[in-house]
């Protein structure tokens, strides 16, 4: 998810919460389970940035170790 997307989730869960504030009389916002989400979302995303990059970058191409090793 994008932060617009994820900032437009946490919007959406508060709305439900205060309508069932209004409704219920008390707020079931738990403040800890909206930071968990956005962490969460985060961490997501960072995993795919680190498995693209790695995927670019994390392998030697053969040319250049069979090349290496003629040097040695």
């Amino acid at each position: 998810m994008t932060d617009k997307q994820i900032l437009a989730e946490v919007y959406r869960r508060l709305q439900d919460f205060s309508s069932s504030f209004r409704r219920e009389g008390h707020l079931g916002v738990n403040r800890y389970d909206v930071k968990d989400f956005i962490e969460q979302e985060w961490q997501k995303a960072d995993d795919e940035e680190v498995t693209k990059w790695e995927g670019s970058h994390g392998h030697l191409s053969n040319s250049w170790c069979k090349k290496d090793k003629k040097d040695v």
